[in-house]
């Protein structure tokens, strides 16, 4: 972490990432809202730092994006693979039961289940989409491959 010391004072100040920086936006929003009682203000500021501690352990464990490789923290999504409605408080801070992936990833597989993920980290689509893909596939033939290997 980088130490910025202002001029005329003596106590270093923390520069924060932009993803701690983000949790400490929302943070101060919660508690300047007067409309939020003290016991929701709470719950929902713990919920937030629980989810930056979320995001940090994916960044720890998977470096990048699960499936893509792509290292720009700016465009991954900390994902549950459980999703968070139906979790448990445990399951919800389980780095176990979370991806990394790039945010249309993200959309693909949470929001619209449009891609499921394998064990093995490979994307498999609805059974509907074999045929298209198979033409997809052709085009790509002579195409060398490489692997991307996940952290």
């Amino acid at each position: 972490m980088k130490l910025l010391i202002k001029r005329n004072e003596l106590q270093p100040i923390a520069l924060l990432s932009d993803q701690e920086q983000s949790a400490a936006n929302d943070i101060a929003v919660i508690n300047a809202d007067e409309t939020i009682r003290e016991t929701e203000k709470k719950r929902l500021i713990s919920a937030r730092i629980g989810q930056s501690k979320y995001r940090s352990d994916l960044l720890m464990e998977w470096q990048g994006c699960a499936v893509t490789g792509c290292t720009d923290e700016a465009l991954l999504i900390a994902s549950h693979i459980k999703p968070w409605s139906s979790s448990t408080n445990e399951e919800r801070l389980d780095p176990n039961n979370g991806l990394l992936l790039v945010a249309t990833l993200d959309k693909a597989f949470k929001d619209y289940a449009l891609v499921g993920i394998t064990s093995d980290i490979k994307i498999k689509t609805k059974q509907a989409h074999a045929k298209y893909l198979v033409d997809h596939r052709q085009q790509f033939e002579n195409l060398q491959a490489i692997e991307v290997v996940a952290g």
